[in-house]
């Protein structure tokens, strides 16, 4: 798994190259949230999100932009699986994992949820 850390610039995400790959490895550039609210976009394989979620392949394919779903929300034992129009997302008690992060329509959600992370980490810290 590759990370990189988040710009919010369109032109600065492409897959780094790291020689010949075979075709259709199913490798995706990802956003990670984590509960600070703060971002960065990692490169993994479907193995790679079902080890770290504990998601099965069948539930990663509610995420397939290749297969048509609809809306889907699905709750597992330590992952929830979002599907709702341009926002595709995997929800795990630490981090968000993000599809379509650089979708004009999913900046707002982004934002959003970063902003209320990050408040709630603030309000958490002043608390202790």
């Amino acid at each position: 798994m590759r990370v990189r850390p988040y710009d919010a610039s369109p032109n600065q995400v492409q897959l780094a190259s790291t020689g010949p790959r075979k075709k259709d490895t199913g490798i995706r550039a990802w956003m990670l949230i984590n509960k600070k609210g703060e971002a960065q976009v990692v490169e993994a394989g479907k193995h790679a999100i079902m080890r770290r979620t504990g998601l099965v392949a069948r539930d990663l394919r509610v995420l397939d932009p290749l297969l048509s779903y609809p809306s889907t929300i699905l709750g597992r034992e330590r992952a929830i699986v979002i599907n709702l129009e341009h926002i595709k997302a995997i929800i795990t008690a630490n981090e968000v994992l993000l599809l379509n992060s650089r979708d004009p329509s999913v900046t707002p959600f982004i934002e959003e949820l970063q902003n209320r992370l990050q408040r709630f980490h603030r309000a958490n810290k002043a608390q202790v």
